[in-house]
């Protein structure tokens, strides 16, 4: 099977979408090596999760795989049924090389800076720990981006100089009231 030149190899791991309930399964991922795209477990066992997304998002993946269904019905027989949200025309896996490439032609129509995929997924997750109320919703936020929480603060960490600038007034605010 081919997508856009390059073969794909390995099986699926069960990833996917409930839209009854927004549930989310990230179970493995797609690569590129030598030209081939490989489906892969993940860096480790974080890579692998669940989450659950907001309804605006739920909705907006009930209508792309309403989309994809009339693209399914165009293809016909062609189509590759692997239940993948991001596909080719037929179905396919899309390489993510094609992805990044698809992602440049548009941020250049849009005409802002450049942004690759990872520049996307970094960005998220800096809006989501500085949006972040409490260590449990930074706990969460490393769960949905399959981080440890270590590893997302030593990552992240730039994305909370107003947090450490709170601490410091609580901290200076308490050792006044405790003279």
């Amino acid at each position: 099977m081919t997508s856009g030149g390059s073969r794909w190899v390995g099986r699926r791991q069960a990833s996917g979408v409930n839209f009854d309930t927004g549930m989310v399964t990230v179970a493995g991922g797609l690569v590129e090596v030598s030209g081939e795209l490989v489906w892969t477990e993940g860096k480790n066992k974080q890579s692998r999760r669940k989450f659950v997304v907001d309804a605006e998002t739920a909705r907006l993946l009930r209508a792309h795989r309403a989309a994809q269904l009339h693209e399914r019905m165009l293809a016909g027989p062609a189509w590759n049924d692997m239940d993948l949200v991001v596909t080719s025309k037929t179905g396919t896996p899309v390489a993510p090389s094609n992805f990044d490439q698809t992602l440049d032609i548009l941020v250049t129509r849009a005409g802002i800076a450049r942004l690759t995929s990872h520049g996307l997924r970094h960005t998220a997750a800096t809006h989501m720990v500085r949006q972040a109320a409490d260590a449990g919703e930074l706990r969460a936020v490393a769960d949905v981006l399959g981080h440890s929480p270590d590893r997302l603060m030593k990552t992240y960490a730039h994305a909370l100089p107003d947090s450490i600038k709170a601490v410091a007034d609580r901290l200076a605010a308490r050792s006044g009231s405790l003279r």
